[in-house]
């Protein structure tokens, strides 16, 4: 039940008091404690917007030299394309100033043979296609497949059809005129 031992033992507030220790240096260690505890929270908080800080400038250099990479891969990939396409442009107009559209064929079945390419056509200069990897498309309108402003383009191009697929548009020049026009639809990378 009641134990008088317990009774007879002085509490530990009641040793302090025994000691005479002033109720005022009580406080000033409490306050003391208090202050320190409240300044290690501000500089934890305050580190950790810091931390918040350099993370979010990290993700954002990170994000730019993503975006930087790409574009240059894609610079990269379209100078790559548009040079292909300028010694694609000669071997075409050497083979048509022969008439030879077999050896032609076997240029636009070779390209047709890579699962990156989906189409290869060529297309005289009226727009009529004179071969093509889909043989269905032979014989012909351009304009009934690809826009027509593919046969006006002066310049080896690259343009999007849309996000998936890109055309590379080679113009074959003859001596003084216009022969024909190559279009080879290709995944984008």
């Amino acid at each position: 039940m009641f134990d008088f031992d317990d009774a007879k033992r002085p509490s530990r507030l009641s040793r302090l008091l025994r000691r005479k220790l002033p109720l005022w240096l009580t406080f000033v260690i409490v306050l003391l404690v208090t202050v320190f505890f409240a300044v290690e929270h501000a500089s934890f908080n305050a580190a950790e917007q810091r931390y918040k800080a350099l993370t979010g400038e990290l993700q954002a250099q990170q994000a730019s030299l993503q975006a930087h990479d790409a574009d240059s891969r894609r610079r990269t990939a379209e100078e790559t394309d548009m040079l292909f396409g300028t010694a694609l442009g000669w071997a075409v107009r050497s083979a048509m100033l022969r008439k030879n559209l077999d050896e032609i064929d076997q240029y636009v079945s070779a390209l047709a043979r890579d699962p990156r390419i989906q189409l290869v056509l060529v297309a005289d200069r009226n727009g009529k296609v004179l071969l093509s990897s889909d043989r269905r498309l032979q014989g012909g309108r351009l304009s009934a497949h690809l826009p027509t402003v593919l046969l006006n383009v002066d310049e080896v191009t690259v343009e999007s059809a849309d996000a998936a697929r890109r055309h590379l548009v080679v113009p074959v020049q003859g001596l003084t005129t216009r022969l024909g026009t190559v279009v080879v639809r290709y995944a984008a990378p």
